[in-house]
């Protein structure tokens, strides 16, 4: 019998049945148990019906003095409680990296079974030799999967490998221009076009899965190429169309498709020395670096409204940011605060319905930055696709 159950030297007889009363519940107690422990420590011999009716009159007379007969009584009961919560945050939190390393595997499955019948090219590592310039390269709102098919824009993943082969063109040559080799490939998210509203599944020509394997693998390959003539450090952020649960509210920032992409890069690229992969160490929304002594930091812009946003990031970031980045909204503005100067990149896919809804139109378009010590933002390429 547990000593709390005992009667204790300090107890009167009506006080120590009280207290078993109160736990009977705790214990998990029958009313049969109830009798042999107050008989056995009272040495009396009433029965069990007789101890039950007589908790009914005891607990409804006065329930909080029966309380303040013994502080521990509520202690213990927080405890439980605290003890039960904790056990729903672990199983919780188990779900969750159960979930997190099925998709992990996966990635890593994939990508290993592509590598086997497209081999990517080994490029010879680049050895960083210009300290006068790097340069930035902005990606993201790709959208791959998406069909548009209205007056000032088509779109469909046809369309979309032919702009990314654009645009990768277009950077090769600023890359040779500007004798880069060290460039920063920021992936702002919503590269496919997700499942998050009706509108899109309908729009959309193929699942998200099939989306998510195709884009990881242009991908794989657009670094691959950039990484034959520049250094690649590659970094991204999490975004909303990638999101596994459609629903915003049921939602979590770690379900997401955005990071399969990154899991497969980091599987089918790791054996190019010349691709570098940068963490999120702060927030997986986040992407934080420095290049040269310039700090940068880019969201993918669904969480921060554009309007006020440089001022509310340095207060959040509890720094000063040089330069700061978004996307999401589709279309390219710039804008300068406090020694901090903004940009939100364009997109791939330009123009789609609900923009068209809304009576907005833009071209497709990604930024790339050439910057020196003194600059980071000494030359801004808008990069029209």
């Amino acid at each position: 019998m547990t000593d709390n159950l005992l009667k204790r030297p300090d107890e009167s007889d009506v006080e120590y049945k009280n207290r078993i009363y109160l736990y009977r519940d705790i214990y998990g107690l029958t009313w049969g148990d109830i009798a042999d422990i107050i008989n056995s420590e009272l040495n009396t011999s009433y029965s069990a019906d007789k101890y039950r009716k007589e908790s009914y009159k005891v607990l409804d007379n006065d329930y909080s003095q029966i309380l303040k007969l013994d502080d521990k009584l509520l202690e213990y009961k927080k405890e439980k409680v605290k003890l039960n919560d904790q056990r729903t945050q672990i199983t919780a939190l188990t779900r969750l990296a159960a979930r997190e390393e099925t998709f992990r595997d996966i990635a890593i499955e994939v990508a290993a079974n592509i590598s086997k019948d497209r081999i990517l090219e080994l490029p010879e590592k680049i050895d960083i030799k210009n300290e006068e310039k790097k340069a930035i390269l902005c990606i993201g709102d790709w959208h791959y999967g998406l069909e548009v098919d209205l007056f000032y824009n088509t779109y469909n993943t046809e369309i979309a490998v032919e702009r990314i082969t654009k645009l990768l063109n277009s950077v090769l040559v600023k890359i040779k221009e500007h004798n880069i080799d060290d460039l920063y490939v920021i992936n702002l998210g919503d590269m496919i076009s997700g499942r998050i509203h009706l509108p899109l599944r309908i729009n959309n020509r193929i699942d998200t899965v099939q989306q998510t394997i195709e884009i990881s693998e242009v991908l794989a390959e657009f670094l691959t190429i950039l990484s034959q003539y520049t250094h690649v450090n590659y970094i991204s952020v999490s975004d909303n169309h990638s999101r596994v649960e459609p629903n915003k509210k049921e939602s979590l920032n770690t379900e997401s498709f955005a990071r399969i992409i990154d899991w497969f890069l980091q599987e089918r690229l790791s054996n190019n020395k010349n691709v570098d992969f940068i963490e999120n160490n702060f927030s997986e929304d986040f992407a934080i670096f420095s290049v040269f002594d310039h700090s940068v930091v880019a969201v993918h812009g669904d969480k921060d409204p554009q309007r006020g946003i440089v001022d509310r990031l340095n207060s959040y970031m509890q720094g000063h940011i040089d330069l700061l980045i978004s996307a999401h909204r589709h279309h390219f503005t710039a804008d300068e605060n406090n020694f901090t100067e903004f940009y939100c990149n364009g997109s791939l896919i330009g123009q789609d319905q609900y923009s068209a809804d809304l009576r907005l139109n833009s071209k497709p378009s990604q930024l790339l930055f050439i910057c020196t010590p003194e600059n980071f933002s000494e030359i801004i390429y808008k990069i029209k696709l």
